[in-house]
């Protein structure tokens, strides 16, 4: 299907659902057709195989379940297509608003059924890939343990699986303790393998070796290889299989890992990778993470490019914070503090030093009111640089043993001793030799 195929389904689909309206779709008659009900059985059966490896096809299959819906009534399947068809509302056609909507109708309709065969899917789809473009990330969380319950009560091993690794990703997405969340991500993979869900531990395992790097569990923290998970033995099978989703994934965390250690042009060689694939995870809450460390990775490198290349880098942030923007609007507890370090790195390039402060200051507080600790610390440890590059090495100072202190608390002890080479003359040593044991 071509782009302008998706457009005319998109209009058409949306055309219906108006006539009907978003929460008036609850009240449809039950489905009795019989080629409707077999079409819709093969459709949500192919839903997942679409997702992974051809993304517009994976739009026009939910677009088809839900039009069969409309014309010729619910059954339990519709549930499912509700829920896919709010996560294209949000993450294709940019209708936030819509898609959260179909959403809260897919969850009630669902629970409303006596058949309870797309309940953990539902569940799942909409702590994924819907709740955080309106509600904190936070909110997610006991829609995965719902959904893994209710899959343990049918047998849904697949979507068990899913919703305990996507949990855990949230969870360091929002910055939970990393010795914490270590324990959940092994506890969660020894299950996972158990129920040979072998896709899903390849994803679970990734995201366990990342933790290991920062926690300084491995010998390279940009490289995911060691403990759990070996990138040169998966990396030629999700291009083989074309899974873009895997693909995204492994190229998101070499980018944070490369930009968190200061190797910046490993970094912008990693985002470019992850934004040739980012169609593989439509509206899912790592898209906006791509933005961000792509923004302030390109910015890194800034003050080392030429005339033009500077004028793309900002051209390219200008578009992404657009992007940072309008997912900021509706839900600033997410990504506000994005936008604003970005905001504040690109003030500190082009010599807007107030309004840089300005917007540091903004980032650190909206970060630490809204509990995303790592990005607290990374605000923290991008404005000491901002200072120390002034001359203010006594504000720089605060800043760098608050980023210092934000760390350890995160449990990234590589990252700890990163910051310990390149900056001890900033970091407060004696406090933190009498208050943690960094070993």
């Amino acid at each position: 299907p071509t782009e302008t195929d998706i457009g005319q389904a998109l209009g058409k689909t949306a055309s219906l659902v108006s006539e009907t309206g978003i929460e008036d779709l609850i009240n449809l008659p039950p489905m009795t057709d019989i080629k409707s009900l077999a079409a819709l059985r093969i459709l949500s059966t192919i839903n997942s195989a679409t997702y992974f490896v051809s993304p517009k096809l994976y739009t026009l299959n939910v677009l088809s379940m839900v039009n069969l819906s409309i014309a010729y009534g619910n059954t339990v399947t519709s549930t499912f297509a509700y829920a896919t068809y709010g996560l294209i509302l949000c993450g294709v056609a940019n209708d936030i608003e819509s898609g959260y909507r179909c959403g809260k109708l897919a969850l009630n309709l669902s629970s409303q059924s006596s058949d309870k065969k797309f309940y953990p899917k539902v569940l799942f789809i909409v702590a994924t890939l819907i709740v955080h473009w309106k509600s904190h990330l936070q909110e997610s969380l006991p829609l995965f343990q719902s959904a893994y319950q209710n899959g343990l009560e049918i047998g849904d091993l697949e979507y068990i699986a899913w919703s305990y690794y996507h949990e855990c990703h949230a969870l360091y997405s929002m910055g939970l303790e990393l010795d914490t969340l270590e324990r959940k991500i092994r506890s969660y993979s020894h299950a996972i393998r158990q129920s040979k869900q072998e896709l899903v531990l390849s994803y679970s395992d990734r995201l366990h070796q990342v933790i290991l790097n920062l926690m300084g569990l491995s010998a390279a923290p940009c490289c995911l290889i060691g403990e759990v998970y070996n990138e040169t033995r998966f990396l030629p099978q999700y291009q083989a299989a074309n899974n873009r989703s895997a693909l995204f994934y492994l190229y998101l965390h070499k980018l944070l890992l490369c930009y968190l250690f200061g190797s910046y042009p490993q970094a912008i060689e990693n985002a470019t990778m992850a934004a040739n694939y980012v169609d593989g995870v439509p509206s899912q809450y790592i898209i906006p993470i791509l933005y961000f460390y792509d923004s302030l990775a390109h910015l890194a490198m800034y003050a080392s490019l030429s005339d033009s290349d500077q004028n793309c880098v900002l051209e390219k942030v200008k578009s992404n914070q657009n992007k940072m923007q309008r997912w900021a609007y509706y839900a600033p507890m997410n990504y506000l503090h994005k936008f604003q370090l970005v905001e504040a790195e690109k003030y500190r390039i082009i010599g807007l030093n107030y309004q840089a402060m300005d917007e540091y200051d903004r980032a650190i507080q909206g970060a630490a009111e809204h509990g995303y600790l790592q990005e607290e610390a990374l605000a923290n440890e991008r404005a000491a640089e901002f200072y120390l590059a002034l001359g203010k090495e006594k504000i720089a100072k605060t800043y760098m043993t608050d980023a210092y202190y934000g760390y350890i608390r995160w449990g990234a002890k590589a990252k700890v001793r990163d910051l310990e080479q390149k900056y001890a003359q900033l970091i407060t040593q004696k406090i933190v030799r009498e208050t943690y044991t960094i070993n």
